[in-house]
């Protein structure tokens, strides 16, 4: 029965190709849809002074589907630029054709209250449609993923056995198998489940492919042991130090047909390296004569450490335990190492990085530490803000731009009354300047707008006093001056901070907002995210 299915599928193979193919040319070509009008736009800046680049971005995340932004970021308009070529590595962990339902935690609560968790839908990995529906849902977010890549780009895909290999295959078809590089093996856990047929399953596999034969490859390196330092044994006495030496003539697997022979220093032979470059080493004195020809001088102040192969099993990736402090409570959440690792590799620091299936948003976290441009998509609601909040929680995060479908259906704007309960002015006079200070108070600003007393706004906890009191917000911010189009996050309160989570997650309910002197009216926005429900924006002109 199984090698029936197998063989059908196999024989259906080239019409989803084909379909995946023409899929992608269409989505490429449509222009009816303006991208500007789907979704609305919010900036979240580390500090309300941080500069604004116009054509400029340190990120973008977008909550809505990956094949419509793909689109957009391909086609170009305004907001976002077109960035086709442009991005140097994208990195994807897709649903693994598992046929389960995946969670996420969310808490709410305080040390008054009770701290509750909660489980909540992360994504559905089921296909009733087998092997065939799953793979027409990939193969053409394969294809404008690949128009999206530069010239020097790479791309990860990280899966595991449920469909990894039917995965290569197509992968196979759009990138070219020549530019297949690796089939990364990574350790997912420490103590493999008992089974009753069969090995346990302990490692996810990631496979890489590049764009073209000039990639960015930074080769990571492994810390130097005891045993490392040993294999150094050599010194000419010429001030460079120790020296290993390492195989010039290909042997083994790598003694290929195709590999090309030819005569060096009166040896023919399938050598490792051109002619050009051989010549290289030999006037930089790296040519080690043996008895049985010829290697290359490695010295220890030029090696940095031993090469990582594609054997990934050391503690420095290992998995998320549920007591980390990364942990974001995602089932399937990846260890920020992990994306460190593949992020440092595969591009440099003024690179575009992206990553499709974002989840809990690891990569766009671990971006936005190393210094890299970004792009994350995610249709996921919760998912969406468990990103902004990681992000946002960096140390130094400079700024990103928020992207919400306007369809989904679970982002509500309240228009309060203007003498709304909660605000209030404070005038200070600070050394060489006048400034004027407001202060909010959050619960004034959810009783005064009837969001607790709102039974249209569907937020996921019966007892909406827990609301009220602040218990049910995961993050609240602030934009001092919203033009009703852009919120511009300037302050921000979390339940918990840096040091990690917090049993008692206190939220700071009052927030005091600087605007410059003379300010006598203006607008507020106020982003407020309820823990496992939806986005809550306050529209909220003032007037002294």
């Amino acid at each position: 029965m199984v090698l029936t299915v197998v063989i059908e599928f196999m024989e259906e193979l080239p019409d989803i190709m084909k379909e995946a193919r023409k899929k992608a040319e269409n989505i490429l070509s449509d222009t009816q849809i303006s991208f500007s009008t789907d979704f609305t736009e919010e900036l979240v800046k580390q500090s309300r002074d941080f500069p604004e680049k116009l054509g400029e971005f340190r990120g973008k995340l977008f909550c809505g589907k990956n094949l419509p932004v793909m689109a957009a970021l391909l086609r170009g308009e305004e907001r976002p630029p077109p960035l086709r070529e442009s991005i140097d590595l994208i990195y994807i962990d897709p649903p693994f054709f598992t046929n389960n339902a995946y969670n996420s935690r969310v808490y709410s609560g305080n040390s008054d209250t009770g701290i509750k968790t909660e489980k909540q839908k992360a994504y559905d990995d089921t296909w009733s449609e087998g092997i065939p529906e799953y793979l027409k849902m990939i193969a053409p977010r394969l294809y404008l993923m690949k128009a999206l890549l530069s010239e020097n780009g790479s791309v990860y895909v990280h899966i595991d056995w449920h469909i990894g290999h039917y995965l290569k295959i197509i992968m196979d078809e759009i990138f070219g198998k020549d530019n297949f590089l690796n089939q990364i093996i990574w350790k997912k856990t420490n103590s493999p489940k008992s089974q009753k047929i069969g090995f346990g399953n302990q490692h996810d596999m990631i496979l890489l492919y590049r764009k073209g034969a000039k990639f960015i490859f930074h080769p990571p390196k492994k810390v130097r042991d005891a045993k490392y330092l040993k294999s150094f044994r050599y010194d000419d006495g010429d001030g460079r130090g120790l020296y290993q030496t390492v195989p010039l003539i290909a042997a083994g697997l790598q003694k290929t047909e195709r590999r090309r022979r030819f005569e060096f220093m009166g040896v023919t032979a399938p050598w490792l390296y051109s002619p050009e470059k051989l010549e290289d080493f030999r006037n930089q004195g790296r040519i080690f004569r043996t008895k049985a020809g010829y290697r290359l001088k490695v010295y220890l102040d030029d090696a940095g450490g031993p090469d990582f192969s594609d054997l990934w099993t050391d503690t420095d990736v290992s998995p998320v335990q549920g007591g980390s402090l990364e942990s974001t409570g995602f089932e399937t959440q990846k260890p920020e190492r992990l994306m460190a690792r593949i992020i440092e590799t595969s591009s440099n620091k003024n690179s575009i990085v992206a990553d499709f299936f974002s989840g809990s948003g690891t990569l766009a976290k671990v971006a936005s530490d190393l210094g890299r441009r970004w792009i994350a998509t995610e249709s996921n609601l919760n998912s969406c803000y468990t990103i902004r909040k990681r992000i946002v929680q960096a140390p130094s995060f400079g700024s990103f731009s928020f992207f919400q479908a306007n369809n989904n259906g679970k982002r509500y704007v309240l228009q309060p009354e203007m003498n709304i309960e909660g605000i209030s002015w404070i005038n200070i006079i600070e050394t060489g300047d006048f400034k004027v200070k407001f202060s909010i108070s959050l619960p004034g600003i959810l009783n005064s707008s009837g969001i607790t007393d709102n039974d249209q706004v569907p937020i996921n906890f019966k007892d909406k006093e827990n609301l009220y009191g602040t218990a049910g917000i995961d993050y609240w911010s602030v934009d001092p001056e919203y033009d009703g189009k852009i919120f511009r996050d300037s302050w921000r309160s979390f339940p918990w901070g840096s040091e990690g989570r917090s049993n008692h997650r206190i939220i700071q309910d009052h927030a005091v907002i600087e605007l410059p002197s003379g300010t006598a009216r203006g607008r507020f926005g106020i982003v407020i995210n309820v823990s496992g429900g939806p986005i809550l924006i306050v529209d909220l002109p003032f007037s002294r």
